[in-house]
């Protein structure tokens, strides 16, 4: 069944940095697709920690997620992917694919 998320707190990452260098349990990040700079290849390069991501598209429905660790990377498949947001591992376990995810 499709549901609406509300993540209360995200930042908006301008650029490639996101989670790298960061500690555990930090803010998720919401990187948007601008460009020639696509969102649907994502690395763990400099992570400390295991991460989440879910993709979203332009309706922000989730049609993709990954779990990968430190260095690990993960390339979605699906088209249309507009939003990326990453957190850490297991902030997204309660969200699935086809749900709709909102931030402030």
């Amino acid at each position: 069944m499709s549901k609406i998320v509300l993540l209360a707190k995200v930042k908006f990452s301008i650029g490639i940095i996101g989670l790298m260098f960061t500690k555990k349990k930090p803010i998720p990040h919401v990187f948007k697709k601008r460009g020639f700079f696509t969102v649907n290849s994502m690395h763990g390069w400099f992570m400390n920690y295991p991460i989440d991501i879910i993709f979203l598209n332009e309706k922000n429905i989730v049609v993709d997620k990954a779990c990968f660790g430190p260095f690990g990377g993960y390339t979605s498949k699906e088209k249309g992917i507009l939003y990326a947001i990453e957190a850490a591992e297991g902030e997204f376990d309660d969200i699935e694919l086809g749900n709709t995810v909102l931030w402030n």
